[in-house]
């Protein structure tokens, strides 16, 4: 196994110079890279829009300070335009569910008018869902991956590798069963969690065959993190399926942590 050990930004790890749409899914962190990359884009000098075909919690201050609501994309353009000669980072949603405190997201082709206008340099987009467990495996509807997407990141996070196959650390566990064959309250093992992500029909289904797929197994702080890690990507490295152009080992959380590539 070939590893080189990097600085701390995920815009370098992944060269993400120029422009594209980058969607999302899986588990484990989405939100959290999310904004990570939306900061490191920001404070490179891009323009920047997250947003979600799904539906996410309502950004915190330091998450994202300008946010658009609105159903009407050409409003949502409108609306940019200005907030654009003072801030360099907005967040978009389709409605708010105040009693979830949850942004209602955009549909595929709303986020590709967004990426057309051209405002934007990075867009990001939260794709699917997963109830904040650790592990998913993703339902028939799911992901909602935009069609000009270039980068595919799933995520699935560590911590729930080695824990039981069951609803508090695997979002939809009957899903996962069926695609791994791994049982209810058996353990959840890297060679289950390779197949969730290379799998036709698991969490990078769906995505456009042009984008760079990559894998994020995050939250390598947690116990046994790094070395759970390793071990997925050994078992991702050597089962066939969908090509890969980074296998990533992180802590989206934590902006000092190393980044191991492989």
């Amino acid at each position: 196994m070939v590893m080189r050990r990097t600085q701390n930004k995920y815009i370098d790890v992944l060269h993400l110079n120029g422009s594209g749409v980058i969607s999302i899914v899986g588990s484990g962190g989405k939100t959290t890279l999310m904004y990570r990359l939306a900061h490191e884009l920001s404070e490179a000098g891009n323009t920047v829009l997250t947003t979600t075909t799904t539906k996410i919690f309502l950004p915190t201050h330091e998450q994202s300070q300008d946010i658009i609501i609105s159903y009407d994309v050409d409003d949502v353009i409108r609306q940019t335009r200005i907030m654009l000669h003072k801030t360099s980072h907005i967040t978009a949603a389709n409605d708010f569910d105040p009693g979830k405190n949850k942004l209602i997201g955009f549909d595929s082709g709303t986020v590709d008018k967004l990426w057309q206008s051209g405002l934007f340099q990075w867009i990001i987009v939260e794709a699917d869902g997963s109830a904040q467990k650790p592990l998913k495996a993703p339902a028939d509807h799911e992901p909602v991956i935009p069609d000009p997407t270039t980068h595919l990141i799933a995520v699935a996070g560590l911590d729930g590798v080695g824990m039981p196959l069951e609803e508090k650390w695997v979002f939809r566990p009957h899903l996962f069963t069926a695609l791994t064959g791994l049982q209810q309250g058996e353990t959840v093992t890297p060679e289950s969690i390779s197949t969730v992500m290379l799998h036709e029909k698991g969490v990078m289904k769906g995505c456009p065959g042009r984008a760079k797929k990559i894998v994020l197994l995050n939250k390598a702080d947690c116990q046994d993190g790094l070395e759970k890690g390793k071990q997925v990507v050994t078992v991702l490295k050597a089962q066939k399926g969908i090509e890969l152009s980074h296998i990533l080992i992180g802590c989206a959380c934590n902006e000092k942590s190393n980044i191991e590539i492989f």
